[in-house]
């Protein structure tokens, strides 16, 4: 069997099937005989008909189905089934998994993403009952004739998607005669709804979890099983221990060898499981080397280090990686809390009482502000910056998180703002930090925000550390750190530098220089502003950890905080640092309260920093894709009306482009901002981003009717998160333009949502649709483009005072104004243009020398009349001009690979618009004479 995927782009129907045409020669006739296929196939796919039910196969030669032999069952196999291209290879993959199952004879095998039955049916001799769930169902129609095809009568196949169906399943099935489960999963691994259905069920006696890809998404489920349980993520279940791993080459013997590279075995127990011993697995050096740092350092899951080769260049690779890439600092979700009671707190009171001293100092230090002169108040925010950035920029973002490189003066001045900032040395603040990354919200965290507040706050420098903080701070690697000179010296002086630059300096320079008080040079800029320097960093770890928005990720703690964005000079994002924390910027709003960004930014502007990592570039691809899709279907929308997109409007970036606040402009910013949002989650759904995934959130509620929420809806919250950020950062000013674009950008992302389709799924005995299962998926982009057409003629005009300015009562009178208008409706400031006419100065081209439409098969009344809209209704006549074209007929496939084609002429007729003329007028007459003589006759 061959299946053709084919990508129309412009070609009618005519010239495809030529395409068609050709193909069934060239695999019948031609040289591709040679492959004496049973069945060709062919399928045209687009960006947004990628799938079969969306796009269907197409049968243009041979049977509908193959067959194949393996291990003496026979298998039917349709186009959309998945079935192992290499016969040898599936035989040894199916022996293996036997194999592994032989101490589990007898009970209830469960075949996640089973296909066409393979491994369920080859195993069903040694099984009472074997379920299979896959999600296409065509392959289930598949599995079930081949379990009659071979006379097997214990096993039952289930359609749908398993996140779905196996929880449902795990529900009504009990352990007796044991379960055993085998997952076959894509390489986007298996959903998260199946990891912990399979973990939280307590007869599974083994779990066989094949991948392909065992470095890849499979590392999240490998997690999810190896996990301590958590109740906040219901998982509820044992632990899986991982006991042998088997590496399968799928490269001899066959001539498929480069469909498959390697597919690995995972065998996993849970633990309470009658004791089983586990298999040792060994390893050459440089093999075990590679692996553990591709398995970013979760070493009791020594099962994924199956799947590794090892070879000289990966080595060199992998160390160039090391020195580079920090991943000490990324949340390490199998890690285990010991059980039993908490331990109590041990309170250092030297601590206590040192914290007590200095804020009743600083407390002291506030009331005499009024009396201090300008002069110290402005070394005091001198000195708070200096060490703000020795905590932000320096310890947090350079050492601790290695976001990006500084040159060895830059360092130098860190390293001493850091020791004005006085919050332990760099190694150790960097050490800590990264703990924290790891361990965040356990009592591995240094300052644990699940203690509450004042200990996240302050309480944890007050009590001694606990033990599981300093067992996994010695366990950390910190070579990095340890080969920096500048760390190391300042680590080695560091009470000295303390002392000179948190003390000594902020205290000597106000008194010495202009002869302030040794009092007041010392309470306010040493007291008072270390004091804020502290209070402001601790917010971090306190407020950031307990109020605000998480539209990063929902499964952490970490929120978006404005005011300690303000307080810490841009470490307030924290639902974004922690679920990116090597984004040099820490934050999605670029400089917006983030002055240790804009720091860094002045430093490489200046060569002192470079190499600065971003987060946002993975979805940059994303964005530019979705702001085209937004291009192209306004030109589309408008493509027979007298605006018709022009080049010139096209630049969202800037008010140059789009100088008019007329509804144009306002449906461009709308469309734009939906292309974007739609492509985001689009994107997400097709599995490219590690941080997304299904918006399950409302799965297992009542929805309506005979009808619950479940599935896997597409994930708007995420696409309208991440849209956001990147479409309305672009406006920057305050003024009623750019309320303007931002409300007409939310109305887009608002179009998005309203057009998502609701899908459902019936469940009930024999086919009946007792109940239903339903999730939200996108639209066709075009929906969206027609629903905002729709908003574009009802369009909103909003009538400001002519003398609103900048000033803030004027700003609070626009924003007044705007919330007032609901965000469905698209607003505009000014009426449009006469788009007849042809204006330089706005961009706008006219509609003289316009195409349009008069004849022609299924055209629309909007698209007949475009000639009366463009040409007579703006004081121009219709020319029809008949000109010779020249295009490709007859394309016949040649080998190897060409598509040669024959050059036809046609003459065809098109109308244009045209300025009136006294020879227009007697062409007309013209034709108008010879038509009545024409009829006479």
């Amino acid at each position: 069997m061959a299946i053709v995927y084919f990508h129309p782009q412009t070609l009618t129907p005519e010239e495809i099937s030529i395409h068609k045409a050709a193909l069934v020669e060239y695999f019948t006739q031609g040289p591709g005989a040679v492959c004496q296929l049973d069945s060709l196939y062919f399928q045209e796919t687009t960006m947004t008909r990628c799938s079969h039910e969306q796009s269907p196969y197409q049968l243009l030669h041979g049977q509908p189905h193959i067959f194949e032999e393996v291990l003496g069952f026979k298998f039917r196999i349709s186009a959309d089934s998945f079935f192992q291209v290499n016969r040898a290879a599936a035989e040894a993959l199916y022996n293996t998994v036997a194999e592994l199952n032989r101490t589990c004879v007898g009970g209830t095998l469960l075949d996640v993403c089973c296909g066409t039955g393979a491994i369920g049916i080859s195993l069903s001799p040694q099984m009472q009952r074997v379920i299979g769930i896959e999600l296409i169902e065509q392959a289930v129609e598949d599995a079930k004739f081949n379990a009659a095809l071979n006379g097997v009568h214990n096993c039952e196949f289930l359609s749908g998607k398993a996140e779905v169906v196996l929880p449902n399943l795990m529900a009504t099935l009990n352990s007796d005669g044991g379960l055993t489960a085998v997952v076959n999963p894509s390489r986007a691994g298996l959903h998260y709804r199946v990891v912990r259905a399979l973990r939280n069920h307590p007869g599974i006696r083994r779990l066989v979890y094949i991948s392909c890809k065992p470095d890849g998404e499979a590392m999240r489920n490998f997690r999810g099983l190896c996990c301590n349980s958590d109740d906040k993520r219901k998982i509820t279940g044992e632990a899986f221990k991982p006991t042998v791993a088997v590496p399968l080459d799928q490269k001899s013997q066959y001539i498929y060898a480069y469909l498959q590279d390697l597919l690995s075995l995972m065998v996993w127990t849970q633990n309470h499981h009658h004791g089983l011993q586990y298999d040792t697995i060994t390893f050459d050096s440089e093999r075990l080397m590679i692996c553990r740092q591709q398995a970013y350092n979760i070493n009791q899951i020594a099962i994924i280090l199956y799947g590794c080769i090892a070879n000289k260049e990966t080595i060199t690779s992998m160390k160039e990686m090391a020195e580079t890439t920090i991943t000490d600092d990324v949340y390490d979700d199998a890690y285990e809390e010991k059980p039993g009671p908490r331990l109590p707190l041990q309170i250092v009171w030297r601590n206590v009482i040192l914290m007590s001293l200095l804020h009743l100092g600083a407390l002291y230090g506030l009331t005499i502000l009024p009396s201090v002169s300008s002069l110290t108040l402005i070394w005091m925010g001198v000195c708070f910056m200096i060490s703000a950035l020795g905590i932000t920029a320096g310890a947090h973002r350079l050492w601790s998180h290695r976001s990006y490189k500084a040159s060895l003066p830059l360092r130098i001045f860190l390293a001493i703002a850091n020791s004005m900032a006085f919050q332990n040395d760099i190694y150790e603040w960097a050490r800590d930090h990264r703990v924290h990354h790891k361990f965040s919200e356990t009592d591995a965290d240094p300052h644990n925000a699940r203690r509450g507040f004042f200990f996240a706050h302050i309480g944890w420098l007050l009590v001694r550390k606990h033990p599981e903080v300093i067992e996994k701070g010695r366990k950390l690697e910190l070579a990095d750190l340890k080969a920096d000179e500048v760390v190391m010296f300042q680590r080695r002086h560091y009470k000295l530098s303390v002392v000179v630059m948190c003390f000594l300096i902020p205290t000597f320079v106000p008194w010495y220089f202009w002869e302030e008080s040794l009092l007041t040079s010392y309470l306010v800029p040493c007291l008072l502003r270390y004091t804020v320097v502290l209070n402001a960093t601790w917010l971090v770890n306190s407020a950031a950890h307990m109020w605000g928005m998480r539209p990063y990720d929902h499964s952490i703690n970490p929120r978006e905080n404005k005011f300690v964005a303000f307080s810490a000079i841009g470490e307030g994002f924290h639902n974004y640092h922690h679920t990116f924390p090597h984004d040099y910027a820490t934050s999605e709003f670029g400089s917006q309260l983030n002055v240790t960004k804009a720091f860094i930014d002045l430093m490489c502007f200046f060569g002192l920093a470079n190499d600065c990592r971003k987060a946002y570039l993975i979805y940059s691809s994303s964005v530019a894709a979705g702001a085209q899709s937004g291009i192209e279907e306004c030109k589309y929308q408008f493509a027979w009306d007298r605006w018709n997109c022009p080049e010139r409007a096209l630049q969202l970036s800037t008010h140059s482009g789009l100088r008019s606040a007329n509804r144009e402009t306002a449906f461009f910013h709308a469309i734009s901002s939906a292309g974007v949002m739609y492509t985001l989650t689009r994107n997400c759904s097709l599995g490219d981003f590690d941080n997304c995934g299904c918006d399950d959130t409302r799965n297992g509620q009542r929805g309506g009717q005979g009808w619950l929420w479940g599935g896997c809806s597409d994930n708007v919250g995420f696409g309208e998160a991440i849209s956001k950020q990147f479409v309305d950062a672009l406006e920057t000013g305050q003024d009623a333009r750019a309320a303007m674009n931002l409300h007409n950008n939310e109305v887009g992302r608002k179009a998005v949502k309203g057009t998502m389709q609701r899908t459902c799924k019936c469940h009930g005995v024999s086919g009946s649709c007792t109940t239903q299962t339903c999730w939200l998926q996108l639209p066709e982009f075009r929906e969206v483009g027609n629903y905002l057409k729709e908003k574009y003629h009802r369009a909103v005009k909003v009538d400001l005072l002519r003398g609103a300015g900048n000033s803030a009562a004027s700003r609070g009178a626009i924003a007044e104004t705007f919330s007032s208008i609901s965000r469905k409706e698209l607003v505009h400031l000014e009426d449009s243009p006469d788009y007849c006419l042809e204006n330089r100065t706005l961009g706008l081209p006219g509609t003289e020398g316009r195409e349009c439409l008069r004849k022609g098969k299924n055209l629309s009344k909007w698209e007949k009349r475009s000639c009366k809209r463009l040409c007579g209704e703006c004081g121009l006549a219709v020319e029809e001009r008949r000109a010779e074209t020249v295009s490709s007929c007859n394309c016949k496939f040649h080998w190897c690979c060409a598509v040669k084609c024959e050059q036809c002429r046609k003459t065809v007729t098109k109308y244009y618009c045209v300025k009136r003329t006294k020879r227009v007028k007697n062409d007309s007459a013209s034709r108008r004479k010879s038509y009545r003589l024409k009829k006479k006759h």
